[in-house]
């Protein structure tokens, strides 16, 4: 399905249950805000153990795996202690300006 067919929340959180049930991933529904587009999506959740990098503006830097998430989702900590937090109802864990992504990705951006 693609993004831009999901209308409301509640039609992500519906998605969300038949993709966590299909695949035996969790998926949670997210809301992008009202002036994006498309504003509804869902998302994976990160799981323990994990690797993950650190990213902003094309630079990627390794940052260890998951330890930790906390229960309401809105705080995960990696085995070099750092701690990324969830932005609103997205799909998006941040700390500051860098973004946390899936696996150790060491690049830096070739613009600069």
């Amino acid at each position: 399905m693609n993004n831009w067919d999901i209308t409301s929340f509640e039609h992500a959180t519906e998605l969300a249950v038949a993709e966590t049930e299909a695949t035996g991933k969790r998926h949670i529904a997210c809301d992008r805000g009202e002036h994006c587009a498309p504003r509804y999506y869902v998302a994976p959740v990160p799981v323990v153990g994990e690797p993950v990098s650190y990213a902003f503006n094309g630079d990627y830097y390794p940052c260890g795996v998951i330890t930790s998430i906390s229960k309401t989702l809105k705080k995960i900590t990696t085995s070099e202690g750092k701690v990324f937090y969830r932005k609103r109802q997205t799909g998006v864990w941040k700390d500051s300006i860098w973004c946390m992504v899936n696996g150790h990705i060491n690049r830096w951006n070739p613009e600069f």
